[in-house]
């Protein structure tokens, strides 16, 4: 019911409108509800209005009610999806055990059938090349010790000459000269000296000692070559001759090698090395 002061709300719009709260009888138990609570369930009341309750704060009740409704929506949502989801499932340890025994069942089974497989193709022939050698004997490490030890003192190597003897000394020049006489053959050469054992020269008497000594003084002084007298055209086949190491066409020529070297007309003449017996004419002395 409106009441009105002063005029009708029909007749004067600046009369202002009141909401007659509702009362309620004392002792009962009724509820008194909003008009805007007509679409409310009746398991959620909304607040009751009360005496100085305006239309904006009914309205802003029943805001706060539909938030409230909204929420316990929602979480009946989520409740549902939980239900629906499935559960986990964990691998229980009579399952693992089972796993492991059927791979190794077919790791056996692969082992044996390659084993198979290897037995029966024929291997390719083989061959090996073996060096035979000594077997080296086996060695006996000796205890080691703890006393200081001295190495032994390492000998130089010597080389022992043999000394030749007189005559031997001799075969040894004129076999190591032979090849450089063959190259005079035919050539006309200073001859120094031509002794055997017995040679009796400036009173004395040579024997094979003393040919060496005389040859070794003139190999000193002139380089010179030792041949035996058998072996080429001489008068004598016993001779020891020591001979200039040079040759020439004529016989002039080696008797100017004579005359440039100061050597006497007896201790220095022109020989003409040769092996044909058939030429007589075969020394030239000085003048």
């Amino acid at each position: 019911m409106f009441a009105g002061v002063g005029g009708s709300p029909e007749t004067d719009p600046t009369v202002p409108v009141e909401i007659a709260a509702p009362t309620t009888p004392i002792g009962s138990d009724a509820v008194v509800r909003s008009p805007f609570d007509a679409a409310t369930p009746l398991g959620n009341p909304r607040p009751l209005v009360g005496p100085a309750t305006t239309v904006d704060d009914v309205i802003l009740a029943n805001d706060d009610a539909g938030v409230a409704d909204d929420a316990g929506v929602a979480d009946d949502a989520d409740e549902s999806q939980e239900f629906l989801r499935p559960a986990r499932r964990s691998l229980s340890p009579v399952m693992i055990i089972g796993f492991i025994a059927l791979m190794a069942l077919a790791a056996g089974l692969t082992v044996l059938l390659l084993g198979d497989d290897e037995r029966g193709a024929t291997p390719a022939p083989t061959t090996v090349d073996v060096a035979t050698t000594a077997a080296a004997p086996a060695s006996t490490a000796a205890p080691a010790s703890t006393e200081p030890t001295t190495a032994p003192s390492s000998t130089a190597a010597t080389t022992t000459t043999v000394a030749l003897s007189a005559g031997e000394q001799l075969t040894a020049w004129q076999i190591a000269d032979r090849a450089t006489v063959e190259t005079f053959v035919g050539r006309w050469v200073p001859q120094l000296s031509g002794k055997r054992p017995g040679t009796v020269d400036d009173g004395i008497t040579y024997d094979e000692a003393a040919i060496v000594s005389f040859h070794q003084t003139l190999r000193a002084e002139h380089g010179a070559l030792l041949l035996y007298s058998a072996e080429y055209t001489y008068q004598t086949d016993d001779l020891w001759v020591s001979i200039a190491p040079t040759s020439f066409a004529t016989a002039n020529g080696a008797l100017q090698w004579c005359v440039s070297e100061s050597i006497g007309r007896d201790d220095c003449f022109a020989k003409l090395i040769t092996h044909d017996p058939t030429i007589s004419d075969t020394v030239q002395m000085q003048p």
